[in-house]
């Protein structure tokens, strides 16, 4: 294969990660000291479910005279390495709310590996993250992504006929904004973004044709018409779908203002 496309990305194994998630965890404590709180793996690699080409995430949490959050993305020994830098202060904030994304980000903290915690963190943010999940109002993050959904869909519609490229990115957006609304209906965490849409399929509740409208949005062969067509049809069973959980778009009274 490598020799056909001309170059690929390095492979590494799970081991390999762990080993350079390792060096990495080292050169941050050298270098910060006492500022450094804890360092977390995360993603794929901290869930074991990694694959060759998969990337390394980490974020460093400092205490809060941390002059600078940001994330540095670099290749170390020909692996890709996203590292944020977070003061703890915002991590404890981020490990008590609950936002739209919920279903696919939403584990990052339950399901970090700590590298470093002298602290135990771990167990703080742990139990923040379960109240959160607790007290959280579903059906609201459930419109929010739906409102979402509805903005591609309009879009599918505006986009010339010709213009399948920008049709395809919003169709994308309307199957992605679809599943996290389903997702956040059923409470339910998707293991990763690979296989997103396949867990969404077997999912206790869905709405109508969900599964044959999401392969025709993500389908590859296609034109601006049918994935107009198969826009409207999710969002008409989407709609309908959503009236047991009391969730509409719809007021035309103005009383959410």
């Amino acid at each position: 294969m490598e020799e056909k496309l001309g170059w690929m990305p390095a492979r590494f194994t799970n081991e390999e990660r762990l080993k350079l998630a390792e060096k990495i965890l080292v050169k941050l404590k050298n270098k910060y000291n006492e500022q450094l709180i804890a360092v977390t793996l995360e993603g794929s690699t901290a869930k074991g479910t990694d694959k060759p080409f998969s990337d390394i995430e980490m974020t460093a949490i400092f205490n809060n005279d941390l002059a600078e959050e940001r994330w540095n993305a670099f290749l170390c020994e020909g692996m890709f390495i996203g590292l944020g830098y977070d003061r703890l202060e915002s991590v404890i904030e981020a490990s008590k709310n609950v936002n739209y994304e919920w279903c696919l980000a939403g584990d990052r903290l339950l399901n970090a590996k700590f590298l470093y915690d002298p602290t135990n963190l771990a167990e703080t943010l742990k139990q923040n993250s379960i109240e959160a999940i607790q007290s959280a109002n579903f059906s609201k993050l459930a419109k929010a992504a739906f409102a979402d959904m509805y903005e591609h869909v309009l879009k599918i519609f505006t986009i010339d006929e010709d213009n399948i490229l920008c049709a395809s990115l919003n169709a994308k957006g309307i199957a992605y904004w679809a599943t996290m609304t389903v997702g956040l209906i059923n409470k339910k965490q998707f293991i990763s973004s690979r296989i997103l849409f396949q867990e969404a399929k077997k999912l206790k509740l869905l709405p109508k044709e969900y599964s044959e409208c999401i392969d025709e949005l993500l389908a590859l062969d296609t034109n601006v018409n049918r994935l107009r067509e198969f826009s409207a049809r999710l969002w008409t069973g989407m709609v309908k779908w959503l009236s047991q959980f009391q969730i509409s778009l719809d007021d035309d009274e103005l009383k959410g203002i």
